[in-house]
């Protein structure tokens, strides 16, 4: 079933990058500094493992391009932060030897709020935002601390540690385009 939704997924990113404006939607490049580790297991298992730490599969995610080989993504998991459910943690895996994650935290987007129509514009295209520091609305690395120890204790956590758990974000912008 996973591998379906997964399919659709980029089926529709492919759709919507050929149809829609570049400040819309986006198939993207993921940076190495969201880069938190490795599970030497069979990738079916990794998504067991993830959807174990409170994360589901995220159907309207924007397909993600490994950073090194521009690969697309093998599967895109989101986790709301359970103290202040407007933000969430985003984990992606790439079916290498062994399974590669990268995460990043940032702002859930919600179009259908007027007010954030700009932040729908920066979730899926993070790269035209400035995501450095203080005002960031997607911190590049953060990751919550199931996934630390998920890694820790299966795989090679190789995140950096100050960017595990939440984290403060800037304000939303109200700028509608």
């Amino acid at each position: 079933m996973q591998e379906s939704v997964h399919w659709l997924r980029h089926s529709l990113a492919r759709i919507l990058d050929s149809g829609l404006p570049d400040s819309f939607y986006g198939v993207y490049r993921l940076t190495d500094t969201e880069y938190i580790g490795t599970i030497e297991a069979d990738v079916v298992d990794v998504r067991e493992l993830i959807t174990d730490c409170s994360y589901s599969y995220n159907l309207a995610s924007a397909k993600k391009l490994h950073p090194e080989t521009s690969k697309p993504d093998d599967g895109s998991y989101r986790r709301l932060d359970p103290d202040d459910p407007a933000k969430q943690w985003h984990v992606h895996i790439w079916d290498k030897d062994p399974v590669e994650l990268y995460s990043h935290y940032e702002y859930k987007p919600e179009p259908w709020r007027p007010w954030h129509i700009h932040r729908s514009a920066e979730h899926y295209r993070p790269d035209n935002q400035d995501t450095a520091g203080d005002g960031a609305t997607y911190i590049r690395g953060q990751h919550c601390e199931n996934i630390q120890s998920a890694l820790g204790e299966q795989g090679n956590y190789e995140g950096d540690r100050t960017k595990s758990g939440s984290a403060e974000l800037g304000e939303i912008s109200s700028t509608i385009w």
